[in-house]
């Protein structure tokens, strides 16, 4: 029982400290943290000043890489820009004037390029005169400044709806490429982009879940640490789970976790949100109050239980984030923000430190992670479960190879040109027995097949289709063979 103890202890080890690129924090008010101990300690010499707004990247050994947020809280429009600064705390080389808005929550979000580790990716949400955002990408070069950094494309925008504060990644089931994912405001419309080493595919478009009209729009929408639950909470009052296949990118079987409308008087409705390590409990706050649901239970709506309520009103609770340590840690302020208060609610951060656990087992220690004096408002750095390895075993871990590149148990299937205009060619170096050959979109859906294929190749014509990615699948007597093409 000891060895198999010591075997469980030192596994863990193993998964917690395996990968780092989460490891350092930026948030609040020049406020950070580091893991790389292991647990938490304060760093002082950050330059984020966010109410909300930040994200952090590190390598894989821990090393902070670059981070990004608002450097001024003001209302003049020439500081309603994002920076980003470097590991010495420098700006990056033109990092400056980021489209961005120092409250929004989820407003930048920091996903490094598939297969290139030089190169990142910086997605923002653009603030525009009454609250509308649209989103942008930036992308940062780590080869420039003498391995510092700097800023090689800026403000490219991809998208020009309304959007709302909401924006979250997840690994695709390769365990490699990106599902980006924003949401609009008045309405239950997602916006899903697909990133892999030849860029940024999409928008594939989901209407599901609440339509809240209220133009609060504020609120974190998270990914289970699996990825297979998408859930977000709005401060128009809506909470809603759903279903997610990191395969195909679709969102399904909606689930309302209840209501709270938005009322100035009698409090804000939802705001921060997190997942346990295990998918299997999840925790919402509403302004002063901490909820907790049980994901297995058979009605998770009615299994909603208050962990933990702050008795004065003044102070609000606001974004959540797991940690690399299986712990969750919860941001906290008095209100309203900025304010020049300094005590405990928002010098600490607050932590649940066993998630896992149902009820007032989770152990929750209302502000008691010191922060070495700096503050923290409403935010927490957003960033994606960097650590995601691909769906062993699924449909599309086979995907997980380059363009071009085919898994040994999948030689008999070649595609050239790859990448196309789209026509190209599909090659079998099995041509005596007949294949069935099918072309299915990033969603999963068919736009070409050919059945009862005899031969060595077949041409095959998608110059209709817009470009991105596709996935062709040819069957030969059960034998699967899959390979992606690149159309541009």
């Amino acid at each position: 029982m000891k060895l198999k103890l010591t075997f469980l202890f030192l596994l863990c080890l193993s998964l917690c400290f395996g990968q780092k690129q989460d490891n350092n924090w930026y948030f609040g008010d020049s406020a950070g943290i580091n893991f790389n101990s292991g647990f938490p300690i304060a760093i002082l010499n950050g330059r984020v000043n966010s109410l909300e707004i930040s994200s952090t990247i590190s390598d894989k050994n821990g090393n902070l890489l670059f981070y990004a947020g608002a450097k001024k809280i003001s209302s003049n429009t020439s500081d309603l820009f994002l920076t980003t600064w470097n590991r010495n705390n420098q700006i990056l080389l033109n990092g400056d004037t980021i489209q961005g808005f120092y409250s929004s929550t989820q407003g930048c979000l920091i996903i490094p390029f598939p297969k290139d580790s030089l190169h990142h990716y910086l997605f923002s949400l653009g603030y525009y005169p009454g609250f509308v955002n649209r989103l942008f990408y930036s992308v940062i070069n780590m080869s420039l400044d003498g391995g510092l950094g700097g800023v090689v494309q800026k403000n490219v925008m991809l998208s020009s709806d309304t959007l709302s504060e909401k924006m979250q990644a997840i690994k695709h089931g390769n365990g490699r490429d990106w599902w980006l994912m924003v949401h609009s405001t008045t309405n239950n419309t997602f916006y899903e982009y697909f990133i892999d080493s030849v860029g940024i595919h999409g928008p594939n478009i989901f209407n599901i879940g609440s339509i809240y009209g209220n133009p609060k729009w504020v609120g974190q929408m998270i990914f289970s640490p699996s990825g297979n639950k998408l859930f977000f909470a709005d401060m128009s009052g809506y909470m809603d789970l759903f279903d997610f296949d990191r395969c195909t990118g679709i969102i399904s079987n909606y689930v309302e976790l209840g209501t709270a409308p938005y009322n100035l008087n009698e409090g804000p409705g939802f705001y921060g949100c997190s997942f346990s390590p295990n998918d299997k409990v999840l925790y919402v706050s509403n302004g002063d109050t901490l909820f907790q649901f049980d994901l297995t239970a058979g009605n998770i709506k009615t299994s909603k239980l208050v962990i933990w309520i702050y008795p004065h009103i003044q102070v609000e609770l606001g974004q959540h984030k797991l940690a690399i340590d299986g712990k969750i840690y919860i941001a906290s302020s008095p209100v309203p923000f900025p304010n020049s208060i300094y005590d405990s609610t928002n010098l600490n951060l607050s932590v649940i430190n066993y998630p896992d656990s149902l009820g007032l087992a989770c152990n929750f220690m209302p502000y008691s992670i010191y922060l070495g004096g700096r503050r923290c408002y409403g935010g927490l750095p957003n960033n994606p479960n960097y650590n995601l390895g691909a769906l062993t075993g699924s449909p599309c871990d086979t995907l997980s190879i380059g363009i071009g590149e085919v898994k040994k148990e999948d030689t008999w299937v070649r595609v050239y040109p790859n990448p196309n205009e789209g026509l190209f060619t599909l090659s079998f170096l099995s041509y005596k027995k007949y294949k069935d050959v099918f072309v299915y979109d990033v969603l999963g859906n068919i736009i070409y097949q050919q059945l009862k294929v005899y031969g060595n190749s077949i041409n095959i014509d998608l110059r209709t289709q817009a470009k991105g990615v596709y996935f062709v699948k040819a069957i030969e007597d059960n034998f699967l063979s899959i390979a992606k093409v690149i159309i541009n």
